[in-house]
């Protein structure tokens, strides 16, 4: 039995994205689109993750939001985002699509999904992030959108960059 292939995209490193000072409504910094049709495969989340990649030049708390949205999704844009790409080759595509800046819907509920990060008094954040192993418990249906946002307690000058993992079945 081979094991299912590991699907992983982000936000573009080099462009960053801002975090934003309160909970997300109809904005998200990130989000997957499960493309198939109904009745076919779905998207188990498998890992979520944030990092600072220009750093806030003050010490601030990161925080990662998730959305998963409700009804189906039939229209799907945003801009440029990296992957998705297949860990264990590039032969191996996705039924995935990714984007950055992207409407949503807000007919779900955002909610923490990562645990938050206290930079201290440090004022260097560059690197400073969090991650978390979800195991699949966010399901992403056929039409299925699965959104992320950093939110954070001062922005300033912070870019962050969103990682998101998957299998497909």
């Amino acid at each position: 039995m081979s094991a299912l292939p590991v699907f992983k995209a982000s936000t573009t490193p080099a462009l960053g994205i801002a975090p934003v000072t309160a909970p997300p409504t109809t904005a998200a910094h990130f989000a997957v689109w499960n493309s198939a049709l109904a009745g076919g495969k779905s998207l188990y989340i498998q890992t979520v993750e944030s990092w600072s990649s220009v750093s806030a030049a003050a010490a601030i708390v990161l925080q990662t939001f998730a959305h998963v949205s409700v009804a189906p999704v039939l229209k799907f844009s945003g801009t440029a985002a990296e992957g998705p790409q297949a860990l264990v080759g590039p032969e191996v595509n996705s039924i995935a699509q990714v984007a950055s800046a992207v409407t949503i819907v807000n007919d779900g509920i955002w909610h923490p999904c990562t645990p938050s990060n206290t930079t201290g008094a440090t004022t260097t954040t560059i690197a400073s992030g969090n991650a978390a192993n979800v195991s699949g418990i966010y399901v992403i249906p056929p039409q299925g959108l699965f959104s992320l946002a950093v939110v954070c307690s001062a922005a300033g000058s912070a870019k962050c960059v969103l990682c998101v993992s998957w299998i497909e079945q």
